[in-house]
């Protein structure tokens, strides 16, 4: 079970790897790919789940809400900035 956000431009995917975590909570992790290359640039340990993606215009940034299992009420905005190949993980305040 997943889903994939292909990022505007095509250049890049944010693909969501769900697995169960107990009966009815799944947890989704992101995994940043490059479409033609399948490089990856971000990949998330399995316990952080990823929600409320959302792509900028111009490809460059990927915003999401993560929380961390087996405590996902304390969750917090993140972005993944990409630029020169390389993404990078900043936590929004």
């Amino acid at each position: 079970m997943g889903e994939e956000f292909p990022s505007p431009n095509g250049k890049y995917i944010l693909y969501l790897s769900c697995n169960e975590m107990r009966m009815s909570l799944w947890v989704c992790s992101p995994t940043l790919v490059e479409a033609d290359t399948k490089r990856v640039l971000y990949d998330a340990p399995g316990d952080h789940d990823a929600g409320d993606i959302k792509w900028s215009d111009d490809s460059t940034e990927v915003r999401f809400y993560q929380r961390i299992y087996p405590n996902g009420s304390e969750g917090k905005y993140a972005c993944l900035r990409i630029a020169h190949g390389e993404a990078t993980l900043e936590y929004e305040s």
